[in-house]
């Protein structure tokens, strides 16, 4: 409410949703679609995920390759162009996802219904198809108007379990996406892009909303399978439509999903962070390739965490544009949101662009007469919006979880420095605090920006970034979504006093 986001639908807007019919039993929605429902195909998701936006499906080729399918929901079937449906969709431009809700783009009659890919439901799709050596390489692509029939929900554990122990449902198919999305990985990190990595957290909420567990997700195979076939799909989108302008010198209307360089400023902060830690910041062989090897060297290291977030920092924002810019962080020249319809407009457009440039007739009306460039304006407007949302919610549920904490002690690793405050990260939960500068006992601190840390004005004591720390929980303030810590013992860095030189005898 605080970031007025809408919860509910406007009643024309979901009496329009509730009047859709399911198309995939009308033999008029199949004609110009390819009938693959015979083939393997499953989706894999989060656990309470319920719009499911992306299927895959593997079968053999000869010369021992393979051909992967990427199956899209193909929302622009039901969601006309100028209809009221697309006009709330457009308005908002994505879901936003809260640890107790999800506010969706759409409603659920299309969100977790008609363009949900339930298992053993037909759906109509937009494909990506691959043929692929084993090792990952591209012999050919194609897209295709599909309709599909996934044979089975997975969740991201259960797909890993039948990976770890090669038996189960699809067994056999997913060790292949795995064993190819394993080789992917490899060559985009090769070829420039950036491993950066921002812990996500999970919470176990009880029957009123409130958190009575918080953890760290874990990362796990099956997330990176799905993260690389997405990122394949997206990437072929865009440079097909890039190469179309070129080969037809005139540029096509479209949108791009663009990252620009990060501030040199911001680099360079970066670095002087780093050696606070003992790593070195070279930008050799590139900017990616440096930040990838100061991370991998800090991996196992206590200060991988702090290092990975300033890293983000660091970054710019990525966003929409019509201009065919590069991504820096995936590395690639050209890049766009095909993925996921159910939850981010600009896909939607995405689909009903490419559609147009594949000559195949679009639902609704032309598209070529809406202002792109605006409307990128306000989708990354509404995704950073959306973004802060999440933060905010995620911070919540955090400090309601550790109300049941005050007065409990936690170890902690300094994380931020300022002239009120010094931020400390508790493990294990990477909930952040603050511990008041007032509060500190026997002498003032003093923040020194050049030294990156805190001196005592009398002993000389330094309270550095990285310094691990004991503290114990005040204060839990939902209002303020913030939490308050006071220091259990003094700060351990040495004192470092500067040596009296004696008096010469006149």
């Amino acid at each position: 409410l605080a970031f007025d986001i809408p919860l509910r639908f406007p009643k024309d807007v979901q009496e329009a949703a509730d009047a859709l019919r399911d198309d995939t039993q009308q033999p008029s929605a199949h004609k110009g679609r390819e009938d693959i429902r015979h083939l393997p195909t499953c989706t894999i998701d989060p656990v309470d995920a319920k719009d499911f936006d992306d299927a895959l499906s593997v079968r053999a080729c000869p010369n021992d390759q393979v051909e992967v399918g990427i199956h899209i929901a193909d929302v622009s079937h039901y969601v006309r162009a100028g209809s009221l449906l697309d006009q709330e969709a457009a308005e908002r431009s994505t879901s936003v996802y809260l640890v107790d809700r999800t506010v969706p783009m759409l409603p659920e009659r299309l969100s977790n219904g008609l363009c949900s890919l339930q298992p053993h439901c037909d759906r109509l799709c937009f494909s990506v198809f691959f043929v692929l050596t084993k090792k990952g390489v591209i012999q050919s692509h194609r897209f295709a108007k599909t309709l599909i029939r996934s044979k089975h929900r997975f969740t991201y554990e259960d797909a890993q379990h039948v990976l770890d122990t090669a038996k189960g449902p699809y067994a056999r198919e997913l060790k292949v996406l795995h064993a190819i999305a394993v080789h992917l990985r490899a060559r985009r990190f090769a070829q420039g892009a950036l491993h950066l990595h921002a812990p996500e957290f999970e919470f176990q909420l009880n029957e009123q909303g409130t958190p009575i567990d918080l953890r760290v997700k874990p990362e796990m195979d099956t997330h990176f399978l799905i993260e690389e076939f997405m990122l394949l799909a997206n990437r072929q989108v865009a440079e097909y439509v890039a190469e179309r302008s070129q080969q037809k010198k005139m540029e096509a209307p479209f949108i791009y999903r663009v990252h620009d360089n990060p501030d040199q400023d911001k680099l360079a902060t970066l670095r002087r962070y780093a050696l606070k830690f003992g790593h070195e910041l070279a930008f050799k062989p590139s900017v990616a390739g440096g930040i990838n090897q100061l991370l991998r060297a800090a991996q196992h290291q206590t200060e991988a965490v702090i290092l990975n977030t300033l890293a983000i920092r660091s970054m710019a924002a990525a966003e929409y544009s019509c201009q065919k810019l590069h991504h820096f962080g995936l590395g690639f020249t050209h890049y766009t949101h095909f993925t996921s319809p159910i939850r981010r407009y600009p896909d939607v457009l995405v689909h009903r662009l490419l559609a147009q440039y594949l000559h195949t007739t679009p639902n609704g009306q032309p598209t070529n007469d809406i202002d792109y460039a605006s409307y990128c304006v306000h989708a990354s407007a509404q995704e950073k919006r959306a973004n802060e949302v999440e933060r905010a919610s995620v911070k919540y549920k955090q400090v309601e979880y550790m109300q049941k904490h005050i007065g409990d002690t936690f170890d902690g690793m300094v994380s931020g420095l300022t002239e009120w405050g010094i931020y400390v990260t508790l493990q294990p939960h990477q909930c952040e605090g603050m511990v008041r500068l007032s509060s500190l006992r026997g002498e003032r601190y003093h923040l020194d920006p050049k030294a990156l840390c805190l001196r005592g004005a009398r002993s000389g004591r330094r309270i550095e970034f990285g310094d691990k720390v004991e503290v114990r929980l005040l204060r839990a303030d939902l209002d303020k979504r913030s939490l308050s810590l006071e220091l259990t013992h003094p700060p351990k860095t040495p004192v470092h006093r500067p040596k009296r030189r004696k008096r010469k005898r006149r």
